[in-house]
């Protein structure tokens, strides 16, 4: 498993990219996301950010309006690191991301590897 640095869209998102380099997929147990919540966005009177969508490869397969700092679920139904492919997560906030503060954090679990999670705090 390789991945990159985290990552602001052009959108203002956070993301992450992961390689499955095997030839079989990899379930994700569970994902742990820490942002900058309280000062995150920079213009405007509110500068929070609230987690709304988690997406993989386009496809939203979480959605909610978490304040933060840290939110950790376990996908249902279950998603996967497909083999040999690149997997983008998108993290989107109610408002664009756009103020780094070196808490960024993104915790993978995958099946089977629970004891060595893939964890991203580097931009």
């Amino acid at each position: 498993i390789t991945y990159g640095l985290l990552q602001q869209t052009p959108g203002g998102a956070l993301a992450l990219t992961i390689t499955n380099p095997l030839s079989v997929p990899l379930e994700i147990t569970k994902i742990t996301v820490t942002w900058n919540n309280d000062k995150g966005h920079t213009t405007g009177d509110d500068k929070t950010l609230r987690l709304q969508f988690i997406n993989l490869n386009g496809t939203v397969f979480w959605s909610g309006n978490e304040l933060g700092e840290t939110y950790s679920f376990t996908p249902s139904p279950s998603v996967f690191l497909q083999p040999k492919l690149d997997s983008t997560f998108t993290f989107t906030f109610h408002q664009t991301f756009t103020n780094w503060d070196n808490t960024e954090r993104i915790t993978i679990n995958l099946s089977g590897c629970e004891s060595n999670p893939i964890t991203q705090n580097q931009h």
